[in-house]
């Protein structure tokens, strides 16, 4: 399961989104959003999941959370 993680430290990366969703397992792949004109991290990131059930597991848990001083926003992506 596809999952968008917003609001994000400017800080962050790859390891800390593994590490905040390493208790509800494994990640298949990080994607941090990039601004394609400065190459800056914009502040979120689409995190994807081997399990369904424990992607929702994350969203539960981790959505609305404050991490790194920030208020997550965290839920699944919508395919377009």
């Amino acid at each position: 399961m596809n999952i968008f993680v917003g609001n994000l430290s400017k800080e962050v990366d790859e390891r800390d989104l593994h590490k905040i969703f390493k208790p509800f397992g494994l990640l298949k792949s990080v994607n941090l959003v990039t601004d394609l004109g400065t190459g800056r991290f914009r502040g979120c990131a689409y995190v994807e999941m081997f399990s369904n059930t424990e992607a929702l597991e994350a969203i539960k848990n981790l959505n609305n959370q404050t991490f790194q001083g920030k208020r997550l926003m965290v839920n699944q992506r919508e395919n377009n």
